[in-house]
């Protein structure tokens, strides 16, 4: 059976949400309305593609999973270091198949859910 590393939830949910707002103030462009819209109404059926996408546990080992969140919207850097990360995840902790992302970002906002609390908890 997998171990859960349990960890202050009301600390992470607090930290997140706060990471949240924080990468609000710093946006480059902020979408319109209508697109807001649209962002939010495909959140659900982003974050269900990705799970579908997660590999089924196996029985015999214990498995790693990673979870990529880049919150700020001001840059690619983060964009880029999520990446980054989950491919040295991939290579180095065999993550591949059970690793997930959450990114603010204008060149992924069409494809990967949000980077946000509730996007997060939806995981």
């Amino acid at each position: 059976m997998n171990q859960i590393v349990k960890i202050n939830k009301h600390l992470l949910n607090y930290t997140l949400l706060l990471a949240s707002l924080l990468s609000l103030q710093g946006c480059l462009t902020t979408p319109n309305e209508s697109e807001m819209d649209v962002l939010y109404n495909q959140q659900n059926q982003l974050i269900e593609i990705q799970k579908a996408q997660i590999a089924p546990e196996k029985a015999d080992k214990t498995d790693l999973y990673f979870v990529g969140f880049a919150a700020d919207y001001s840059q690619n850097v983060f964009k880029k270091e999520v990446f980054y990360a989950q491919n040295l995840f991939n290579q180095r902790f065999n993550t591949e198949g059970r690793s997930t992302l959450l990114i603010n970002n204008n060149a992924t906002n069409q494809t990967l859910p949000l980077a946000n609390y509730l996007n997060l908890e939806k995981h």
